[in-house]
């Protein structure tokens, strides 16, 4: 189980480390990222490769409302694929400037 959560904090950049990161925790059963009032910026796509890695998950929670996350989440979405076992999903991204199709 991993959870991080550092709600209305002064978090800034991007998650590409903790989305590299996420990649060799490829026993995880639950991962809460919860970053909500930040300032998080860029793309989740590195993230969503680190996500990837995870096909034991059960339970997702993605919580970045009220951050600076732009870009598209077709990646996060391809790497929800692997996740056959999920059975809680929640990403929460109000607030943002996420752009395109998902």
């Amino acid at each position: 189980i991993l959870e991080i959560a550092l709600q209305d904090n002064q978090v800034t950049g991007q998650l590409d480390a903790l989305g590299e990161g996420i990649q060799c925790c490829t026993q995880l059963a639950e991962l809460c990222l919860l970053f909500e009032g930040n300032k998080v910026t860029g793309e989740l796509e590195a993230l969503s490769m680190g996500i990837r890695s995870c096909s034991r998950l059960t339970k997702l929670l993605l919580r970045f409302q009220g951050n600076q996350i732009t870009g598209e989440l077709e990646t996060l979405g391809k790497s929800l694929q692997s996740c056959s076992q999920l059975s809680i999903l929640e990403i929460a991204l109000q607030g943002n400037q996420v752009t395109g199709q998902l």
